[in-house]
């Protein structure tokens, strides 16, 4: 008795009024219910017991309505100003929308909402004008002077000034890169300093004295020991410590055994 008569039952937002003598299509049994928006419908009973349907539609409505308004939103650098009555080719909604650089632009309501757009294009002018020129740049110790109208094998070459005063020419794809990082004073810098400052070095027991010759792979020093004789010795074995005297230190051991 009590799940045959649901006169007077709550299903969501529905409240059944009365029973109709008519059935539906499909003879099923129909109830006139009042919404508590104040709209009226008739739903069938299964519909209402199995909570298919819980209000006369306004559950659907309202947050259709409060999606669909985007007019104010802000997407990126865009604010939406206001919904165009004509659509595009694709019959996809517009919306003209004000740019924070202060340019309009109108932009398909999909394009704003899945980001696709997210200002009037100034966020990629931006980029492409900075990496465009190099002028000022720095690059290691390469300062950017300015672009030759010259190309080298179809790169575009700078004239560029180093930190040690020299000016060097390099292509704008080796600058980017890293592959030139001075006018070549990085590389020159050590080997002038192996050769001339080793003189008056000390390593171990050894000074070293004056260079002695060099076979093309190696370069041999004339050196002094504490001991007071003398021995040429090659320049890695200094250096990496394999030679620290004339043979002294060896001998002596040998003698205190």
């Amino acid at each position: 008795m009590a799940i045959s008569n649901i006169i007077g039952n709550k299903y969501g937002k529905l409240t059944v009024i009365k029973e109709l003598e008519e059935r539906d299509k499909y003879n099923q049994r129909i109830y006139l219910c009042k919404c508590d928006c104040g709209n009226e419908k008739i739903v069938r009973r299964t519909n209402l017991i199995t909570g298919h349907t819980k209000s006369c539609g306004c559950i659907k409505k309202r947050p259709r309505k409060d999606t669909d308004t985007i007019i104010g939103n802000k997407y990126g650098k865009l604010t939406v100003l206001e919904e165009l009555e004509e659509r595009d080719k694709y019959n996809q909604r517009q919306y003209l929308c004000k740019c924070d650089c202060g340019n309009e632009k109108i932009v398909r309501r999909t394009n704003l909402i899945e980001g696709r757009n997210k200002s009037c294009g100034c966020i990629k002018k931006g980029p492409k004008k900075k990496i465009n020129d190099l002028r000022g740049n720095r690059y290691g110790k390469l300062t950017v002077i300015k672009e030759l109208e010259e190309k080298n094998n179809n790169q575009r070459q700078y004239l560029c000034k180093c930190d040690c005063g020299n000016e060097k020419i390099a292509s704008r794809n080796n600058l980017i890169t890293g592959d030139t990082k001075s006018c070549g004073c990085i590389k020159k810098g050590p080997k002038k300093k192996d050769i001339s400052m080793v003189i008056g070095s000390k390593y171990g027991k050894l000074t070293v004295v004056e260079r002695i010759e060099e076979d093309g792979r190696y370069n041999y020093y004339l050196c002094e020991c504490d001991c007071g004789n003398e021995k040429i010795v090659r320049l890695d074995s200094l250096i990496n410590g394999k030679t620290k005297s004339c043979g002294c230190i060896k001998n002596g051991r040998k003698k205190i055994r």
